[in-house]
C-alpha cells in the first residue's frame, strides 16, 4: 500500500511529519526502552530500530518510521523524566550547560526489503534557568513526554544551538530523512 507510518506518540514528531509529508498515519510502538547501552548514538539507533520493527509487523507494505531521542550532558544520558520532580532535577542539572541531543531513526518497508537507520546530533547550550522559571515551565508543560524534560516546539528562547539542526532536538533528524530518494513521492513539497 506504501503509506507513511509514524511509530511515535510524540507531538513534536507529528508536527514535523505534517510539515514534510503529504499524508501519514500514526501507530505507537509499545516496546521496553530500558536497554543496556552506554553509547547515546547506539542507544537511540537501537531503540529506533526496535520501534520500527515492532510496528512494521502490522504494516509490511508501508514505510514505518521509528525514532528515539536522548540528551547527553557531562557524560550522563538523560531520557524522559518519570515525574515532574525528576523533570525539575533534569532542568536544574542542564541549566547553563552545553549538551548534545541525539535523535535516532529507522525506516523499514518489509515488502520492498528496505531498512535504513542512523542518528544525528545537535549541540546546544541552555541559558541559566532560575528555579522560578523551572517551576513554571514544569507546571505548564507535559515534561514527562520529552527527553531532558523539555521541548522547543513552542519556546526555544532558553537554548542556543551551537551545531546541528532544530529538528533533531524536536526528535527527528529530518535533514537525513529528506535526502532519501525512495521517499520523494511522499514529500509535501
Amino acid at each position: 500500500m506504501n503509506r507513511i507510518v509514524l511509530a511515535s506518540k510524540s507531538v513534536g514528531r507529528k508536527k514535523l511529519f505534517e510539515k514534510y509529508f503529504k499524508d501519514f498515519i500514526i501507530c505507537v510502538s509499545d516496546i521496553d526502552e530500558d536497554i543496556p547501552e552506554k553509547s547515546p548514538a547506539k542507544l537511540v539507533e537501537k531503540l529506533s530500530i526496535a520501534k520500527a520493527e515492532k510496528v512494521s509487523e502490522n504494516y509490511p507494505d508501508d514505510f514505518v518510521f521509528g525514532f528515539d531521542t536522548v540528551v547527553v550532558c557531562k557524560g550522563q544520558i538523560i531520557g524522559k523524566p518519570a515525574t515532574k520532580e525528576e523533570a525539575k532535577d533534569y532542568l536544574n542539572f542542564l541549566s547553563g550547560k552545553f549538551q548534545s541531543v541525539y535523535s535516532g531513526f529507522c525506516i523499514i518497508n518489509r515488502k520492498e526489503n528496505i531498512k535504513k537507520s542512523g542518528y544525528s546530533r545537535t549541540v546546544l547550550k541552555f541559558k541559566k534557568l532560575s528555579s522560578e522559571w523551572i517551576d513554571d515551565y514544569v507546571e505548564k508543560n507535559n515534561v514527562t513526554l520529552y527527553a531532558g524534560g523539555y521541548a522547543i516546539q513552542e519556546n526555544d528562547k532558553f537554548i542556543r544551538i551551537i551545531y546541528g539542526d532544530r529538528d533533531v532536538i524536536i526528535g527527528a533528524p529530518m535533514r537525513k530523512i529528506l535526502k532519501m530518494k525512495f521517499l520523494k513521492k511522499f514529500f509535501a513539497k
